[in-house]
């Protein structure tokens, strides 16, 4: 990790951790904190993690935060970038609501400009303002839930985008405003 990624995550766990308003809009509609877990397996790179990246009381768990930026990070091009907070608690309100514990198997979280340069190029219709390239977006499947189902249960959460991809065989959320396709 350089200098520039180190000072941004760590504005971004700093703001979490010490402003309660700003943590507060990135849990979305949780009526309370508790802990949380999520399980990632990223397809590219092979790796898997299990994490509890929030705690009660406490908050956010900035050495978690960090190792979900790891596995999400561009596989490309091996480039770490802080992961929105509250991206992952739209991926756990998901979990949750398909009854918890699945396993993510991540197609794409953090994408680098010269990763999502090299899709543009290669005809895969990615926008040159993809939300991955903020840590904003994740591309997934649960293998153990339906596709349709999946998709269908991210878009009754209103929490953000979500995008349909059944050749591929995964979905897309972000946190940038309300929309499916």
């Amino acid at each position: 990790m350089d200098r520039r990624e180190f000072l941004r995550t760590g504005l971004l766990v700093g703001a979490l951790t010490l402003l309660p308003s700003l943590q507060g809009a990135a849990l979305g509609s949780l009526t309370r904190q508790e802990d949380a877990r999520l399980r990632f397996y990223n397809v590219h790179t092979e790796e898997r993690l299990e994490v509890r990246y929030r705690h009660d009381p406490g908050g956010y768990d900035p050495a978690a935060l960090e190792e979900i930026n790891r596995i999400l990070r561009c596989h490309y091009t091996d480039e770490v970038y802080p992961i929105a907070p509250a991206l992952l608690e739209f991926a756990r309100r998901i979990d949750r609501r398909l009854g918890g514990g699945h396993e993510m198997q991540v197609i794409s979280g953090y994408r680098s400009r010269a990763y999502n340069a090299f899709l543009r190029r290669q005809g895969h219709g990615v926008s040159p303002r993809s939300l991955h390239l903020k840590g904003l977006a994740l591309d997934f499947l649960f293998p153990d839930v339906p596709l349709r189902k999946l998709y269908q249960t991210a878009r009754a959460l209103q929490a953000g985008g979500v995008g349909y991809y059944p050749g591929p065989g995964f979905i897309h959320i972000d946190v940038g405003r309300v929309r499916s396709w």
